[in-house]
């Protein structure tokens, strides 16, 4: 009797379809465990946000500058007054008498100064010298009435100033990048007084002149306010400052002697201006 022996097979055992079957369930839950470790890994990392800007820089006022300035004066005054009578100094009848007049023009200038910050006070002093041509000229000072007039006038002229100036100010905004000051001090000023008389050399008083005019260096002083702002490149500030300022201005003039006949002169008092100014400064901050 023979007996068979059966060998089994893969197939017989597994068939080949659910070997496939197990295969893709294995593959797919090893894809799903990577897929999953990577979301919890991608969880942990720290999620960026927008890039911030930097802040701006606060400014310092600290420091040396020097600058130009440019503009003019305006409602000025000027006051002139003929001399004393006298023997051969008196003034005709038909004179008018003393002037009061107007004066206004152009001014433009340079300026050196340093400040020190502490806090939001600045402190600090400044010089200045301007060119100038502000002036004003009288009314007529003979008046001959239905006759014609003799069209003799006065000029006040300021040729040229200079200050020395304190100034205490107050910085503000959110970077300290205003200030607003108070100045005052002296000045001194190239003052420039001429009598005009179209018919002849003559003095007010008709008289012959050997001189009519009277130009000297004056003194007296200065007060004023301003605002001066810093300017800015993106988050750092620059060199430069712009600034806007008003002073009054009070100076002395010279005096017209005319002739060597006692009185026979003009004086001239509260030869006053009030200045306005744009200017632009550059901060060396070698101090700040």
């Amino acid at each position: 009797m023979t007996t068979k022996t059966h060998q089994l097979t893969p197939s017989n055992t597994y068939p080949q379809g659910e070997i496939m079957r197990r295969l893709q369930c294995a593959l797919l839950a090893t894809v799903a465990v990577i897929g999953t470790a990577s979301i919890a890994a991608a969880a942990d990392l720290p999620v960026k946000g927008p890039a911030l800007k930097p802040l701006p820089v606060p400014y310092n006022w600290t420091g040396f500058y020097l600058g130009f300035q440019g503009g003019g004066g305006a409602f000025g005054t000027a006051k002139e007054s003929y001399g004393l009578p006298g023997p051969g100094g008196a003034a005709p009848p038909f004179f008018v008498g003393n002037q009061s007049y107007n004066m206004g023009g152009p001014a433009a200038g340079g300026v050196v100064g340093f400040d020190y910050q502490t806090g939001r006070t600045v402190v600090g002093i400044e010089g200045e010298w301007n060119w100038a041509n502000i002036n004003g000229t009288s009314g007529v000072l003979n008046d001959l009435g239905a006759l014609p007039g003799l069209s003799d006038t006065v000029l006040t002229r300021i040729d040229s100033y200079a200050t020395v100036r304190g100034r205490v100010g107050y910085a503000f905004g959110a970077w300290d990048e205003t200030l607003v000051y108070v100045d005052g001090g002296g000045v001194w000023g190239r003052v420039t007084d001429k009598y005009t008389n179209p018919t002849g050399p003559f003095a007010p008083n008709l008289t012959l002149a050997t001189n009519n005019t009277a130009s000297a260096s004056e003194t007296g002083f200065v007060v004023g306010v301003g605002v001066e702002y810093a300017l800015y490149y993106g988050a750092h500030p620059t060199n430069f400052t712009v600034k806007a300022e008003y002073n009054y201005i009070s100076l002395a003039a010279p005096t017209i002697v005319y002739n060597a006949a006692p009185g026979n002169r003009s004086t001239f008092s509260d030869s006053t201006m009030s200045t306005f100014q744009l200017g632009v400064n550059y901060r060396f901050n070698w101090g700040g």
